[in-house]
């Protein structure tokens, strides 16, 4: 991840590229108190509420480990690992496979979210993955979900301007994200 500076319609705003078309941008201040809609508008993005705006006052059922998971058929890859989270502390790192959690196999048509989701924060589980070949046992506490989450998404027919705006705000082309003229 590297920090590039852009500049949006009320300056400079820090942005991080993730990964091809994924940035994270970094916001000072509390998010209910910054006009989300007017910086984001102009860019043909839009902010998507997190659980808590999305469910009323109740945070998704279960804890959380500070992972994603990309699901291939029958697998549960790790594609990402948080920063200071339960995850991160216990070793755990992208790539790894999650073979089972708590001795039960972690992938289901449902995919690996729903062993997550059995269990509370605050209760420990073991997690079974594979490295490079090898088998590995992690032992963690599930961490409750963050108060609040916040998503950027494009909006459905950004214009072209906005899309201009955007490639010359982030500095390189997002084709992948569509243009309807």
């Amino acid at each position: 991840m590297h920090e590039v500076e852009a500049r949006g319609p009320e300056g400079a705003i820090p942005v991080y590229k993730i990964s091809k078309n994924v940035w994270r941008i970094k916001i000072d201040g509390a998010p209910d108190q910054i006009d989300f809609e007017r910086h984001l508008t102009p860019f043909g993005l839009r902010v998507v509420p997190g659980w808590k705006r999305a469910q009323g006052d109740g945070l998704p059922p279960g804890g959380q480990i500070g992972i994603d998971v990309r699901d291939k058929p029958g697998r549960a890859i790790v594609s990402r690992v948080r920063v200071d989270t339960p995850a991160a502390r216990a070793g755990v790192y992208v790539g790894d496979e999650i073979i089972a959690i708590n001795g039960h196999r972690a992938w289901t048509e449902e995919g690996p979210r729903e062993r997550f989701m059995e269990r509370r924060s605050g209760q420990k589980i073991s997690i079974t993955l594979a490295r490079h070949g090898m088998l590995r046992e992690v032992e963690l506490v599930l961490a409750p979900w963050p108060a609040d989450q916040y998503r950027v998404e494009k909006v459905d027919s950004p214009s072209i301007e906005a899309m201009e705006l955007l490639r010359g705000w982030l500095g390189e082309d997002l084709g992948t994200l569509g243009v309807q003229g």
